[in-house]
């Protein structure tokens, strides 16, 4: 996400944002402009970027990336944060921005674009959609058990029969 701060007006007011979607391989954070749609939304944050920087718009930039749930999380974090820096990177390549200026933020699991593409399925494409979406509204991330952080939601989503299809065809989110 890149949130583009307009300074002439009260923080509270000034926030606007564009978004993207860049896809990511599974388990990388190497960005590739010929994957999926990326080229195109790479052209569309420069186009955004641009106009903001030459109306002296830009206070803060601040991109935020996610991870897919497949993997553990710790591991989600840190891939969302080389995601997320590997983004910073590219857009400071062209636009040498100050580094205060430039944030890179680690969104962990998108559990909102997962949640969001279950509820806009047909009905009777997902057999326990409602448990789905139970669990993604009602259950925590992580848990602690035994001292160990463990990925409770993923867990109880593995446990569904419908499991290996949400996995196919909703993962990677």
């Amino acid at each position: 996400v890149v949130e583009l701060l307009d300074t002439g007006v009260p923080r509270e007011e000034k926030v606007a944002s564009d978004s993207a979607l860049i896809v990511f391989e599974i388990g990388s954070s190497v960005i590739k402009p010929e994957l999926g749609n990326n080229g195109k939304q790479i052209s569309n944050i420069y186009a955004s970027l641009e106009k903001a920087i030459k109306e002296g718009k830009v206070e803060r930039i601040s991109i935020q990336a996610t991870a897919s749930p497949e993997g553990g999380y710790e591991y989600n974090r840190q891939l969302s944060q080389d995601r997320a820096n590997s983004i910073v990177e590219l857009l400071t390549a062209r636009y040498p921005l100050p580094d205060r200026k430039v944030e890179a933020v680690a969104g962990g699991v998108a559990w909102d674009l997962f949640r969001q593409k279950v509820v806009n399925l047909e009905d009777g494409v997902l057999q326990n959609r409602e448990e789905v979406l139970r669990i993604l509204d009602e259950e925590p991330e992580i848990k602690t058990v035994n001292g160990r952080t463990v990925t409770h939601r993923q867990n109880l989503l593995k446990k569904l029969p419908d499991y290996r299809w949400l996995y196919e065809n909703i993962y990677p989110s």
